[in-house]
């Protein structure tokens, strides 16, 4: 699982699927240099005042790089929906990320986890 962003949202994660193994970036290089020699499912992208240049690094990258993989998008407020909607993000956590929203994002994904050995 590899989250960008940090703080409250990885303990929410840790706290939601303490089984996972979790990256946590703040550098969109730092994530698309890992994401080139790791297998991973999930991801959950925190828009903060970024205007929405983490959305277009998952366009135009990370999806292309990993198709089927789950993209949980968290932001303040619903102002990146409709963009998540287009991108066909598996989850979108509107407001502060805690455990119950993470867990329900985690049990509803687009696309099933499959077993990694």
């Amino acid at each position: 699982m590899k989250i960008g962003g940090g703080g409250a949202l990885t303990e929410a994660v840790k706290n939601a699927a303490p089984e996972a193994s979790i990256h946590s970036f703040s550098d969109e290089g730092e994530l698309m240099a890992f994401a080139g020699k790791h297998i991973f499912q999930v991801v959950f992208f925190q828009i903060d005042g970024d205007e929405g240049k983490r959305l277009e690094l998952a366009e135009k990258r990370l999806l292309r790089l990993i198709p089927g993989i789950n993209l949980i998008i968290v932001a303040a407020t619903d102002k990146y929906l409709r963009e998540a909607l287009r991108l066909h993000a598996s989850g979108y956590i509107e407001g502060d990320p805690d455990e119950d929203k993470v867990r329900a994002e985690l049990n509803n994904l687009l696309y099933p986890l499959r077993r990694v050995a």
